[in-house]
């Protein structure tokens, strides 16, 4: 697959993934309220209105990883008019659940919410309003919306490009495309950065299609630093990404790894100093890690014998599937993994949020070069190794 049409799929999943809780629609609000502290308040009330109410409860539910933990049921039917008092939870990013049916993004920060939906179907409508950290999260979702709407434009006129074999207005159709992603990166990262101290702009970092840098979570993490602690837990993930990242920059020292391989030993990544090493982060559920693999199977023989090796860091938590995806793909490099996926130590050492992740190291151990893809790692090993 090219480079190219490989980091189109990339944008997309990542997007959608991202704002998979959030409604089709959204509207902007009124007059911008003025920032101030988040409210500490014991008590809340959720103003609610559905206007096509289906029969299920409406539950209160709160991102955990990559799953949605339920937390109370407000009630047990759905209305199509409602106002719900309740304990205000931990400050942070909810899911309300509409009766299996939609599910809507809550940033709580405190103060009391209205919220209007359709119910009916993931599709429909939500306007959720009252607080400025909701207002926030609502401009960003339409910022997201409108980078959707031309990113799925953009795939059918290159789809239909590559099917008639026009393949210069297939490549100029994704260069503008990565053109467009560049931008709305631009954008979305002035965003967050005007906002500060916030704890949406904070839920957001971790949308951006291209990550975030370490300049930007420094300055993330320098705004919350002048608030009162304790941080949110999300602040804190950005303060371990942000260290993590400071530890992984090019020309820094790896940070130190040893796990078990498939057969129990445990394996240091200091073991292959002296040679170029690609720590290649992964893991057999991972599609676009698979994909990438005869890429590295490809790069792995032909500079296996002039100094490279490969220390794969799996991601999995189930033992069998990892090691039938090792013999699946003829993965013959060191492999090693803790079965804790993205709990694993090397995984928060290295500030590892998505995957495929690699390090290209020196035989000092310093960090040469990160994220090569495709025969961007061939040409990098050619440079360093000749030919």
């Amino acid at each position: 697959m090219p480079e190219s049409i490989y980091q189109l799929i990339k944008y997309s999943a990542v997007l959608i993934f991202a704002f998979l809780i959030s409604s089709c629609d959204s509207q902007k609000n009124g007059d911008a309220k003025e920032e101030t502290e988040a409210q500490d308040l014991s008590n809340m009330s959720l103003s609610i209105k559905v206007k096509n109410p289906q029969q299920g409860p409406l539950v209160l539910m709160k991102p955990e990883g990559r799953s949605l933990l339920p937390l109370d049921t407000l009630a047990p039917e759905v209305q199509a008019s409602m106002t719900l008092d309740m304990e205000t939870p931990e400050h942070g990013m909810y899911i309300l659940n509409i009766a299996n049916r939609q599910y809507v993004n809550l940033v709580i920060t405190g103060e009391d919410l209205a919220i209007e939906a359709g119910g009916d179907n993931m599709a429909d409508y939500a306007h959720v309003t009252g607080s400025l950290e909701m207002d926030r999260f609502t401009e960003a979702k339409q910022l997201n919306q409108d980078f959707q709407a031309s990113m799925q434009e953009m795939q059918q006129q290159l789809a239909t490009a590559i099917g008639q074999g026009e393949h210069q207005k297939a490549q100029e159709l994704q260069n503008t495309f990565m053109q467009m992603a560049g931008t709305y990166q631009q954008d979305m990262e002035q965003m967050i950065l005007s906002w500060g101290a916030s704890l949406s702009g904070a839920y957001l970092v971790f949308s951006l299609p291209q990550g975030a840098d370490y300049e930007m979570l420094s300055a993330i993490t320098a705004a919350w630093e002048k608030k009162s602690k304790p941080y949110p837990q999300v602040v804190q993930d950005i303060m371990a990404q942000a260290d993590a990242l400071a530890k992984t920059r090019i020309g820094a020292e790896a940070p130190a790894i040893e796990q078990a391989n498939p057969e129990g030993e445990m394996v240091a990544l200091s073991s292959l100093r002296g040679k170029y090493v690609l720590i290649d982060f992964w893991a057999s559920w991972c599609k676009p890690c698979r994909q990438e693999n005869p890429n590295t199977v490809r790069a792995y023989q032909n500079y296996k014998d002039k100094g490279f090796e490969v220390y794969a860091v799996s991601l999995d938590q189930d033992k069998e599937k990892w090691l039938r995806a090792i013999a699946e793909d003829g993965l013959t490099w060191t492999q090693v993994s803790d079965l804790l996926g993205y709990n694993a130590q090397p995984a928060k050492d290295y500030g590892i949020n998505a995957i495929p992740a690699t390090f290209l190291l020196d035989p000092e151990g310093k960090i040469i070069a990160k994220d090569l893809r495709g025969f961007a790692l061939e040409q990098k090993l050619q440079e360093v190794l000749g030919e």
